[in-house]
């Protein structure tokens, strides 16, 4: 790799059947990088061939949002892991080469209207502390990866490998894709069995604190119980439940009384180190939230686990799926996502509504006019009637 482009040992008539272009796709973007070709003389030529392999990454930033982070990090965990070839090589020997070339995205952004600005070189977008920063927010997930710190594609002056993987296959939760190299259910199940073979201790000692003064307050052994997780987003940042005792009171408290629950009310969910957040995710049973990132955290809960996932009121139908009905929004952001890991998912209004008619998708969605100002429910709180 020297500065942005891929040098291959190549004779006159043999390509590897590379083209002169590699395509790298991410979940917010595609671009195209150059191939280039030399003799094996002229190849040896060049600085000695290290013995680790080269994994290219192509991110969408440098984000710390879980939601755009599963569709990078379970495809490239299956794609290390699922092959014994390459995954006798994890993590000691592999070296991530990161791009960072998808759009920029801002979700609190208030005139939905303004034109977005133009794409940044990506060589000189990132200057290193953003890069540090991000590395060491992610590291319980690199570790998953590799032992080595990541570099950067468009910064490498010049490094030789033996091997070089080139992205990873393709993660939708908005379409049901059919090529062989689509992430699945197989894909999230083994991201789960790497995440509790390198954290499981860890993971295992921090749930069970995080649930301990709900069992102890019940009178109850929390691993006999359905556990139940409220996840509450800060007010000022909206999607948050406005009056949430009354929601709790009405809908778990019962529950509990009962004994067929114990649950928990997270506030600062985003603020936790990353394996306290999959600790916590991976023993909730029933998770319920509003819409939010933080619900993407579903990829670590067992299969068969379920997810309440609330909308603020007014927001029309054609701009965000929300059936009221079990797993019927399976190529929605969370029910698409509840259908790659096998996690029950219902989608559910803050207004009481009365049963849409039943019609074809397409003819339900056709000639629909929606303005700008409609994404505005996103800088919305709830109010949810009990």
């Amino acid at each position: 790799i020297e500065r942005g482009v891929i040098l291959l040992p190549s004779t006159s008539d043999v390509r590897h059947g590379i083209p002169g272009i590699l395509q790298t796709c991410s979940e917010t973007g595609n671009n195209h990088h150059p191939v280039a070709t030399m003799t094996p003389a002229e190849f040896r030529e060049q600085d000695p061939t290290e013995s680790n392999i080269a994994f290219v990454l192509n991110l969408p930033e440098t984000s710390h949002n879980i939601w755009h982070n599963v569709h990078w990090l379970i495809p490239a965990v299956a794609r290390l892991h699922a092959d014994p070839e390459s995954k006798r090589f994890v993590p000691h020997s592999i070296v991530l080469v990161l791009l960072f070339e998808g759009y920029k995205f801002d979700e609190h952004k208030m005139d939905v209207s303004a034109p977005a600005p133009d794409n940044i070189d990506a060589s000189t977008e990132f200057d290193g502390s953003a890069v540090d920063a991000w590395v060491v927010r992610q590291a319980p997930f690199l570790r998953l990866l590799t032992a080595s710190p990541p570099v950067l594609f468009h910064m490498t002056e010049r490094r030789c490998f033996r091997h070089l993987l080139w992205g990873h296959s393709e993660m939708r939760a908005d379409r049901d894709l059919a090529h062989r190299h689509a992430t699945g259910q197989r894909d999230v199940q083994l991201f789960r069995d790497v995440l509790h073979s390198v954290y499981g201790d860890d993971m295992r000692l921090i749930a069970d604190m995080f649930w301990q003064p709900a069992s102890q307050s019940a009178m109850l052994t929390a691993e006999r119980h359905t556990k139940v997780l409220v996840l509450q987003r800060d007010v000022p940042d909206k999607r948050a439940f406005l009056d949430l005792n009354k929601l709790v009171a009405a809908g778990l408290h019962p529950l509990a009384a009962s004994g067929s629950v114990i649950w928990q009310t997270i506030t600062d969910l985003a603020k936790c180190p990353l394996i306290k957040q999959a600790a916590i995710m991976s023993t909730t049973e029933v998770l319920v939230g509003a819409v939010g990132a933080g619900l993407a955290w579903l990829v670590v809960m067992r299969s068969g686990s379920q997810v309440l996932e609330w909308l603020p009121q007014g927001v029309p139908e054609s701009l965000y799926r929300c059936s009221e009905a079990w797993n019927a929004d399976s190529f929605g952001m969370f029910g698409g996502l509840g259908r790659l890991a096998g996690v029950d998912h219902v989608c559910l209004r803050s207004e009481a509504t009365a049963a849409a008619p039943t019609m074809p998708e397409l003819e339900a969605w056709s000639a629909v006019h929606t303005k700008a100002r409609d994404a505005y429910w996103r800088e919305k709180n709830l109010e949810v009637d009990p």
